[in-house]
């Protein structure tokens, strides 16, 4: 019975490194620029509201502050920090957050971050729409690729509902992410990219 669990335990993470590199094999057949690492999810703290999460890779494999994390073409965070075997991701969630988008369907253009409450769990949000801004429900949030930290065209997420501020009266997009950040246990960090660096 021992024996038997063990490779049943052997299968199901063979099964899930396959699947996370056949979602890698379509993002580096999409973008050849890309030059990424594979790195598993040491860890996750628990005192952070906002999911910061530890993997397995640091700067003796090239990994560097600023490096976009990613799993299949969804974008999970950004380094924030790094040791020489493992590195800190601030992830999506967080108010710390911060990317250059645009919605594919509008092109509306803008900027998304976390609650400052640490409530979005999943979630991420595009602030500063106007009453009659053309985003709507189910429109698709992409990274527009300028300040040389994302790549364009990497998938934040799916706007879930339009909200009006309890700051001012703006309203925000309210975008959930197609990743769960509590199930994923690999990512890939991309250590270079077109553009990488480069302002615009």
């Amino acid at each position: 019975i021992a024996d038997y669990q063990g490779e049943l335990a052997d299968y199901e993470n063979t099964k899930r490194t396959l699947k996370t590199y056949e979602e890698f094999l379509g993002v580096k057949e999409e973008h050849p620029d890309f030059k990424f690492i594979s790195a598993s999810i040491l860890s996750k703290d628990t005192t952070d509201a906002y999911g910061t999460i530890i993997l397995s890779k640091g700067s003796t494999k090239g990994v560097k502050v600023n490096d976009p994390v990613i799993y299949g073409k969804n974008l999970v965070g950004i380094v924030t920090d790094v040791a020489a075997t493992s590195c800190t991701v601030t992830t999506f969630t967080s108010p710390d957050f911060n990317a250059a988008v645009y919605e594919t369907r509008s092109n509306v253009l803008g900027y998304v971050t976390g609650f400052d409450d640490g409530a979005g769990k999943d979630y991420c949000k595009l602030p500063g729409l106007d009453k009659d801004s053309t985003i709507a429900t189910g429109g698709v949030i992409c990274t527009l690729g300028l300040g040389g930290i994302f790549p364009k065209n990497l998938i934040v997420g799916t706007v879930d509902e339009i909200c009006k501020s309890k700051a001012d009266i703006s309203y925000y997009a309210k975008i959930k992410s197609n990743v769960d950040l509590n199930d994923i246990k690999d990512v890939f960090i991309i250590t270079e990219f077109e553009g990488q660096g480069i302002a615009q």
